[in-house]
């Protein structure tokens, strides 16, 4: 099935720490592209619920926001909407996205 999406997408599974709040917990890192980004979790989370994600690849915290859900009995998966990123962190995810296209 070919992707139509309107911007890349770096595939990556990565530990990653999220915080909504005031709260942290750890998450897996399934995608991510200059819009969002998808994410796995034991915790759950509601629609439009504001979070922060932390990861080595970046310096700060990208806020972000619920976009999408999909629960099972395993885990819970997100579609994450990033909300006003920094000029550091729009450079950070722009070079994932660009090393992955090296690859």
């Amino acid at each position: 099935m070919e992707d139509n999406r309107l911007f890349k997408r770096f595939k990556k599974n990565n530990l990653i720490k999220l915080c909504a709040n005031e709260k942290d917990f750890f998450g897996n890192l399934d995608d991510i592209s200059m819009m969002g980004c998808s994410v796995t979790t034991e915790t759950k989370l509601e629609l439009n619920q504001e979070i922060f994600i932390e990861s080595y690849f970046f310096t700060s915290k990208l806020p972000a926001q619920v976009l999408r859900l999909n629960q099972d009995n395993e885990s819970n998966k997100y579609g994450l909407v990033f909300k006003e990123l920094s000029e550091n962190s729009v450079k950070e995810i722009y070079n994932l996205l660009t090393i992955q296209e090296k690859d």
